[in-house]
């Protein structure tokens, strides 16, 4: 996937996938995973998948400056996860969900014909069980 994303063939996934490389807060070293992203209000969201048994986010708790491949480039960003605040959580994971609404099913969740949650208490009720990370790209890398 890293090299499909890093490739010229990086069209066929941009839209869905990002490249991440982040600063382990422990090690100190580079890591680079691809995650499923959507965008929300100037910034990408990405769900932490099955974060109970995934490390990667837990380097974002605290504010740090990254670098992504996103649309065939590279850029820096900063980049922050959420674990636990509802109140952050549920409007990410609800545009999360529009753009991906398979997920929604798959979370038993309802969206009407415009992509609205149809159960804001349910939503609630999941957010209090993902990870989200948000992405704000910043520059161009050269």
């Amino acid at each position: 996937m890293r090299l499909v994303l890093t490739s010229p063939l990086h069209s066929t996934l941009d839209g869905r996938l990002i490249l991440i490389t982040y600063t382990g807060k422990k090690s100190g070293k580079k890591h680079s995973l691809p995650v499923q992203y959507a965008e929300s209000h100037n910034e990408l969201i990405v769900v932490a998948g099955y974060h109970q048994h995934k490390k990667w986010w837990r380097n974002l708790m605290q504010q740090q400056t990254v670098n992504i491949r996103y649309r065939g480039k590279w850029f820096e960003a900063s980049a922050k996860a959420f674990d636990g605040d509802v109140g952050v959580i549920a409007p990410l994971l609800a545009d999360y969900l529009k753009r991906f609404p398979a997920s929604a099913r798959i979370r038993g969740l309802a969206l009407d014909p415009n992509g609205v949650i149809e159960n804001p208490e349910k939503l609630e009720g999941e957010a209090k069980k993902v990870v989200m990370v948000t992405i704000r790209v910043q520059t161009p890398k050269a």
